[in-house]
């Protein structure tokens, strides 16, 4: 008798439901478009085929597609049939609410898995890390970097020396601005046209300069041939020494020139 009834077990499994469990009957339909558009493009693609044809074979193919799919799938434990319509604002809302909190769980369970994941891998690169810095040390030795006291002491009166250069040079600039602006004053003199008034003045006083100037010029040169004369003279006069007489009966005078 228990050979004829089968174990209870065994029967389960043989009418245990094998179709897809999915949460949204919209969301699917969607997906299920998309699948379509792609059965779509292929059948385009088939240049032996007429146009007709495409139409007829597109038809049952995408109806066959969509009852086969529907078959096989169901919509929260019901048939999709059974399943009731997602139309409306609330469904919308609820549908957000449950990504929200599907979405809140996997990333709480990514936050509780991944770092016990990341850990073994994390370690392993830090020993290696630690392996190849030993690997550096043993090798390579490193030398400390003397600094040069005449360096030190070219940058230290460098840096001293700065400033007053720099205080030099804003006077040097100040100075060169001053003589800029005199020397545009004096191109600007030089360049300016006299009128005929200021000509006329200018001969006026110049003709009598010249005048009285001539005379000044003839009254010196006399002057300093007077003057020439009385110094030859007194030349002459120091120059000349009496000549003392040997004999008393013999009076000699002699003129004795140095």
């Amino acid at each position: 008798m228990a050979d004829v009834v089968g174990d209870p077990t065994s029967i389960a499994e043989k009418h245990q439901d094998v179709r897809v469990n999915v949460k949204s009957k919209r969301i699917f339909a969607y997906q299920l478009a998309k699948y379509k558009s792609l059965l779509i493009k292929l059948l385009e693609r088939q240049p032996e085929l007429n146009e007709s044809d495409v139409e007829k074979i597109l038809e049952e193919m995408l109806m066959n597609f969509e009852n086969a799919v529907q078959e096989n799938i169901t919509v929260g434990g019901l048939s999709w049939d059974e399943a009731a319509e997602e139309n409306g604002e609330d469904y919308e809302c609820s549908t957000v609410d449950d990504l929200l909190d599907e979405k809140i769980v996997q990333t709480s369970w990514k936050r509780s898995v991944y770092p016990k994941k990341i850990l073994p891998y994390f370690v392993r690169s830090l020993k290696a890390e630690r392996k190849l810095m030993g690997l550096f040390d043993n090798t390579v030795k490193a030398q400390e970097v003397k600094r040069d006291p005449v360096q030190d002491t070219i940058m230290s009166s460098v840096s001293a020396a700065a400033p007053v250069m720099f205080r030099q040079a804003s006077t040097v600039m100040k100075s060169l601005k001053e003589v800029k602006q005199m020397a545009e004053g004096l191109h600007q003199v030089l360049n300016t046209q006299p009128s005929a008034e200021t000509l006329e003045a200018y001969r006026d006083v110049f003709s009598n300069y010249e005048g009285k100037r001539a005379e000044v010029r003839c009254s010196s040169e006399s002057n300093r041939q007077s003057i020439k004369r009385a110094a030859s003279e007194r030349e002459y006069s120091t120059r000349y020494v009496p000549v003392v007489p040997s004999t008393p009966d013999h009076i000699t005078v002699s003129l004795h020139w140095n």
